[in-house]
């Protein structure tokens, strides 16, 4: 078993040692781990003070170890997490390719044992990394799975967005400062044929229509920049890098597909039909599509709240709104907050239980659905 391993791994090293751009490809996804810890940074102090914990469904995050750091401690932790990128960065850029896949392989789990800490750190912008670097590690045959597994980002998001949400720009949380209305829509009906047809392009023998594709998915990323701003285009940035370093730097060998490609893809097909399957809207119930793309294909309007009886009174207390748009009508993050009030109310002797409601609808839509409604949630 030990050679079997030995020998797997020697073989992942010696695949990319031998091609300089999966090389390169590896220090642009070593750079993605310090770059999200740089769009954490303004979430830290709330993490060290925050009260309650938003946990992941299925984690207690009450007593993750994270949380008893203080402030040095997560600096020294997030210190020490940039430090082992960039490690891995400059490994893959001198072609020293054990260390840096060790040192890869070490960083990412760091970021998750981090992102673990709070369901507010949820986000496509760590979802998609995630496979792809578990796909860079892990599968052989890099150059033939990896573009495929990136066009599939495209085209799982186009399908998302066949809606009368994002076609009529309510999904979005703004519109693109003077261009007209029509023409505002046009590009919205627009970006869904480019993220399902023309998004092929991209693994085209052609160069041109190679040169095409891109140029849309870049001009795409560009203009994505003004709505939610530079963490998401910077991470498909680095993510896409792997084109045009692909075209310009030869492959020493035929990269062919395998069984193990060929699962991850399936399975990442599987993973974002299944909440579209069957059931209610995913967009609202998001507990379906905790595996899947959550992009910005609805903006749900949502009427939630957590009701605290007491001996002789009943209080109203505020849903878990505020939070940033993909969040704002979450139920789990509502899940989340009730289990933390129920652990802190468990010592107070007028505490009885609580009520949890939430309704929500999409925006364009005129019929507000249960979406959340458990009664005596404390018992359960």
């Amino acid at each position: 078993m030990r050679n079997k391993l030995r020998a797997y791994f020697q073989g992942q090293v010696r695949e990319v040692e031998q091609d300089r751009a999966l090389s390169l490809y590896g220090v642009a996804l070593s750079l993605l781990l310090p770059l999200a810890y740089l769009f954490w940074r303004e979430s830290f102090n709330y993490f060290r003070s925050d009260p309650v914990p938003y946990c992941w469904p299925g984690v207690d995050c009450f007593y993750h170890p994270l949380r008893a750091l203080g402030p040095d401690g997560w600096f020294w932790y997030m210190l020490a997490g940039n430090a082992v990128s960039f490690f891995a960065a400059f490994s893959f850029w001198r072609n020293r390719i054990g260390a840096a896949l060790i040192a890869l392989g070490l960083a990412t789990l760091l970021k998750i044992i981090q992102q673990a800490t709070s369901y507010t750190l949820m986000g496509n912008y760590h979802y998609m990394p995630y496979i792809i670097t578990l796909g860079f590690l892990f599968i052989p045959g890099r150059r033939a799975y990896l573009p495929i597994q990136l066009v599939l980002f495209y085209v799982a998001a186009g399908f998302l967005k066949i809606n009368p949400e994002w076609l009529s720009g309510y999904a979005l949380p703004g519109r693109i400062p003077y261009l007209a209305e029509r023409w505002f829509r046009f590009l919205l009906g627009y970006v869904i044929i480019l993220e399902i047809l023309f998004v092929w392009g991209l693994l085209s023998s052609e160069k041109k229509w190679r040169a095409l594709a891109f140029l849309q998915i870049a001009a795409f990323t560009a203009v994505s920049w003004y709505f939610v701003g530079s963490f998401y285009p910077i991470t498909m940035s680095l993510l896409l890098s792997l084109f045009p370093l692909s075209w310009v730097i030869t492959a020493p060998a035929r990269s062919k597909l395998n069984l193990a490609a060929i699962c991850a893809l399936g399975i990442f097909v599987g993973a974002q039909a299944f909440p579209k399957a069957w059931g209610p809207d995913p967009a609202l119930h998001t507990y379906r599509r905790l595996i899947s793309l959550n992009m910005f294909d609805a903006n749900p309007i949502c009427d939630s709240a957590i009701y605290l009886r007491k001996k002789g009174e009943i209080l109203e207390l505020d849903g878990a709104n505020g939070m940033a748009l993909r969040l704002q009508c979450d139920p789990i993050l509502l899940v989340a907050k009730a289990r933390a009030l129920c652990r802190e109310l468990k010592s107070d002797p007028t505490f009885i239980n609580l009520d949890v409601h939430m309704e929500a609808r999409r925006m364009s839509g005129h019929q507000f659905e249960t979406v959340l409604r458990e009664e005596n949630f404390c018992g359960n």
